[in-house]
């Protein structure tokens, strides 16, 4: 018994077709993959989505009112912008895979799924490709900026020496660099005869010792006293308690600050997973959106 007539050799999905006489199989052709189908899908999924986020753009600032002040907050914005990226990009990868699976021709369900899978991949590379290369332009040029000021600070400071060392040349050479560095190396003065100046400069000098080691000695303490009785003129007893509530002022607001950062530091740590969770949300849904595109889009 011969082939019937409605079985053509050159159908990749025929099924093999037995009998008495003959047996005629047909031999499926591999799967093959139309890169050419994959980047139109991923280009038409990229500028839709440009046009659409161009779009919400618009949208969002037609909300703002700094007249009637009508403004919806920063977090409703951040929400509405995230919903709309998501919903769009699921929407354009829809759009991509459709049309990558029409344009490569293959009555393969799996097929088509696999040129979506592709659409998608390659949408996201060059989406993020685009974002990198707009942030690392933005880094390249805060780096040339900071470089800039660091180089203006630099010469600012260049001539401010310059201007200085004239100056201390004109009232005496390095007379006046040499009798500062013998006052710091000298014994501690007497609070009752030294200047205020001297005063001042010695206090100075033990506040920045407290901050870098963290506290005082007894030697440094004691001195401190000292000097706050001397400078304000009131008695060591005096001097004592007004030292230890500026410490404790200090204290204070030094575990404010590490309390301020702490703060800032968990703020920073759960919007970054809250973005990263969302980010991962929205390219589990452009997937879904790109494969199911595809099959849909896969002939018939």
């Amino acid at each position: 018994m011969n082939a019937s007539p409605s079985a053509r050799i050159d159908d990749p999905y025929a099924p093999a077709i037995d009998g008495p006489d003959t047996r005629v199989v047909a031999v499926a052709a591999a799967p093959t993959v139309s890169w050419g189908a994959i980047f139109a899908g991923a280009i038409v999924a990229i500028v839709l989505g440009t046009m659409l986020n161009t779009l919400g753009a618009a949208i969002g600032a037609s909300t703002v009112d700094t007249v009637s002040r009508d403004t919806p907050d920063a977090a409703t914005f951040t929400v509405g912008a995230a919903v709309w990226m998501a919903l769009s990009g699921a929407f354009v990868l829809l759009v991509g895979g459709i049309v990558a699976a029409r344009l490569a021709g293959t009555w393969s369900r799996k097929d088509a799924l696999l040129h979506g899978l592709g659409v998608w991949a390659l949408s996201f590379l060059i989406a993020i490709f685009l974002v990198g290369s707009a942030l690392s332009g933005g880094t390249v040029a805060a780096i040339r900026g900071v470089t800039g000021a660091a180089t203006t600070v630099a010469a600012g400071a260049a001539t401010t020496a310059v201007v200085g060392g004239a100056t201390v040349a004109s009232q005496g050479g390095g007379q006046g660099i040499a009798d500062a560095l013998q006052r710091r190396l000298a014994a501690p003065a007497d609070p009752a005869t030294a200047s205020r100046e001297e005063l001042t400069a010695e206090m100075a000098d033990l506040a920045a010792r407290r901050v870098t080691d963290g506290e005082w000695n007894a030697e440094d303490r004691a001195r401190m006293e000292q000097l706050i009785a001397a400078t304000a003129g009131i008695t060591p007893d005096e001097a004592r308690q007004r030292l230890e509530q500026a410490e404790q002022r200090l204290t204070a607001a030094a575990r404010e600050a590490e309390e301020t950062a702490r703060r800032t530091a968990d703020a920073a740590a759960s919007s970054a997973a809250i973005l990263a969770f969302w980010a991962f949300a929205t390219m589990l849904l452009g997937l879904a959106a790109a494969t199911g595109g595809a099959y849909l889009g896969a002939r018939r």
